[in-house]
């Protein structure tokens, strides 16, 4: 796969060595200046120096497009200045990451790519990525949120041999950074590190110094600008965090997962006592779709009871893809609320009604089909996506296709459900 990496920090840049080393090409982005204070295990200083080496893989600078695959070609990452990632529009990866840790959403989209990877707070699964991954240290680091967001931004550093805030150095005043100490070096409590502005940055613990900006950097005042390791030692200076490595693994997971649900809907036999009315065939499945004209989504927030709403429906089934089920009404209310903190959901539609009647009661019968299934809803925000999903529900309802211009779709909600797991059941 070909991933862009928003980000060339030390996290990121963890993350790039983990999806390097399982094959994938890697490209990321950075500013033209980076401000990433571990420069020893990031990709980032490669944009001044043209290349940086994190663990022996190396980054280089691609100063313009025809780069990019040379440097992959060669077996590196490249590296661009480009702050905005313009280079997605022209690169269409794979996938997308975003590893900025901004602690916000700077501009990452669903739309950026088949699979939108976020970092940190400031993202929802399911709303602005397609997965978002857990950044603060604890029982729940790591996790990958395919609907719903990560921990808000506290605002506090993680524990790291018992210290927070006081291993972490911030500029007192805005001013032009100079360093007198560099990584790796062994630093005291109060012993000078660096000046902004002539005005001294002390440390406030005992450590190796891990992390310290680039001399020369006009830094703002309550920037970070170093950052001292407790544990002392030295070696840790030069290789991926564990955090950074599990930061890796997550995006690893995230990516298998979201890779697996693209590559189309799994049809699965339905969990019943008698396996004879279950359909595992697609064009029974096709079959029920297209009898049925309602579909009730279930939605289910943490602590709270489901939500069950019946909606119409039309839906998309590609010859090697997934199934899309497509609708559409208000931009507010409740249904629109919760499907936008939880969108995940489960569906089942029904169709083919009977009663079959016998002289005894235990005799009556009752002849059905019926589909349930699972998916994640993405809602819509193209005037092309909308019209094309517009078109597929009146299509389904009345049997008529219709085409809609920008105008037609700008007042309305559509939004479609990626179908990601469905069974079927028959009762004759």
């Amino acid at each position: 796969m070909l991933i862009v990496i928003k980000g060339a920090g030390d996290l990121a840049s963890g993350v790039a060595v983990r999806l390097h080393r399982a094959g994938h090409r890697v490209v990321m982005t950075d500013l033209p200046v980076p401000t990433a204070i571990r420069r020893t295990v990031s990709f980032c200083p490669a944009l001044v120096a043209g290349s940086a080496q994190v663990e022996g893989i190396v980054g280089r600078r691609a100063a313009e497009a025809a780069d990019i695959w040379r440097i992959i070609n060669a077996g590196e990452i490249p590296v661009l200045a480009d702050p905005e990632a313009h280079c997605i529009r022209a690169l269409k990866p794979d996938v997308v990451v975003d590893a900025i840790i901004a602690k916000r959403n700077t501009g990452t989209g669903l739309t950026d790519a088949p699979i939108v990877i976020a970092l940190g707070p400031g993202f929802t699964g399911g709303v602005d990525c397609h997965a978002a991954i857990e950044t603060m240290r604890g029982h729940d680091f790591g996790r990958v949120c395919y609907a719903g967001g990560t921990t808000e931004n506290t605002g506090v550093p993680g524990l790291i041999g018992g210290y927070a805030e006081e291993r972490v150095m911030h500029a007192p005043c805005a001013g032009e950074f100079h360093a007198v100490r560099q990584i790796g070096d062994m630093i005291e409590a109060g012993e000078t590190v660096a000046y902004v502005g002539g005005m001294e940055v002390q440390s406030d613990i005992s450590g190796i110094l891990r992390g310290v900006l680039s001399s020369g950097i006009v830094a703002p005042k309550g920037m970070k600008c170093a950052d001292v390791d407790p544990r002392c030692k030295r070696e840790h200076c030069f290789s991926v965090s564990d955090k950074a490595r599990g930061l890796g693994g997550a995006v690893l997971e995230a990516i298998g997962y979201l890779h697996a649900a693209a590559r189309g809907t799994v049809i699965e036999a339905a969990q019943l006592r008698r396996q004879d009315k279950s359909l595992e065939e697609k064009a029974a499945i096709v079959s029920i779709l297209d009898e049925c004209k309602v579909c009730r989504l279930g939605i289910a927030e943490a602590g709270e009871s489901a939500y069950v709403v019946p909606l119409n429906f039309g839906y998309t089934w590609p010859q090697d893809g997934a199934l899309s089920l497509y609708f559409h009404g208000a931009k507010t209310g409740k249904k629109m609320s919760l499907l936008r903190r939880c969108p995940v959901v489960a569906f089942e539609m029904d169709c083919g009604h009977t009663l079959k009647p016998a002289e005894e009661a235990c005799g009556y019968g009752y002849a059905f089909r019926s589909l349930m299934g699972e998916g994640q809803v993405v809602f819509l925000e193209d005037a092309g996506q909308k019209a094309e999903g517009l078109s597929a529900l009146m299509l389904r309802q009345t049997g008529r296709r219709f085409d809609f211009d920008a105008a037609a779709t700008e007042n309305v909600a559509v939004y479609r459900l990626d179908v990601h797991r469905i069974s079927a059941k028959e009762g004759k």
